[in-house]
């Protein structure tokens, strides 16, 4: 039988949130993740593939969680102005409650295929924009 981990996996999601908000992204490394809870950096290797992939499923995750409380919020109400009020004082509450959380174009994982604003400068979607379509 195999022994259970001593590390898992959102414990390091948080610890590369808290090095992203300490230090910027550039602070989010396998090995500063790794020091930040005490495992060795294998623990880390045994998750993400690399720093790519932590930070994409620090993404990931932040904009599920996200959205899964924006969802509740407008699926909560049935008058659509009444929702889209709801829907924004939680984006203001959640933002203020998750200050280091939101994702950025900073922290965003880096794609190819990304969208790009005015002048052609890439941009990610935030928790109050992912899944809008540009206007």
């Amino acid at each position: 039988m195999a022994r259970p981990p001593r590390f898992d996996t959102d414990q390091l999601l948080d610890a590369a949130v808290a090095l992203a908000a300490a230090g910027g992204p550039a602070a989010v490394t396998m090995s500063a993740v790794a020091q930040a809870v005490g495992a060795p950096s294998g623990s880390v290797y045994h998750r993400f593939a690399g720093r790519p992939a932590l930070l994409a499923e620090v993404w990931l995750r932040t904009v599920e969680r996200f959205q899964r409380g924006y969802l509740a919020v407008l699926d909560g109400e049935p008058d659509p102005h009444r929702a889209a009020r709801a829907g924004s004082r939680y984006v203001v509450a959640w933002s203020r409650e998750n200050p280091r959380k939101p994702p950025s174009s900073s922290t965003a994982p880096p794609t190819s295929a990304a969208p790009t604003g005015p002048g052609n400068t890439p941009h990610a979607p935030t928790p109050a924009t992912a899944g809008c379509s540009p206007p």
